[in-house]
């Protein structure tokens, strides 16, 4: 009740948890936050807040490791299929 009240969407931060637990090679979620970087993080994902130029370049790093990561895994699926 406390998040609905500071306009933090529950649902929406639960939908989240990956992302913000994940570890910073993308193969766990082992990621540790003091309390004060998790409230930071929850606090960021309010649905007034708006995008920032930090925002866009965060989400580029992202989708550029994830891609790397998805491409490796291709690249490594590719070689044992053609042992087979």
């Amino acid at each position: 009740k406390a998040l609905e009240e500071v306009g933090v969407d529950v649902v929406g931060l639960v939908d989240y948890a990956d992302f913000i637990f994940e570890n910073e090679a993308g193969n766990g979620f082992d990621k540790t936050l003091t309390f004060t970087d998790f409230v930071e993080i929850v606090l960021a994902l309010r649905g007034s807040c708006t995008a920032t130029v930090k925002d866009i370049v965060d989400l580029r790093k992202y989708m550029r490791a994830q891609t790397h990561r998805s491409e490796s895994q291709l690249e490594q699926t590719s070689l044992r299929m053609t042992r087979i």
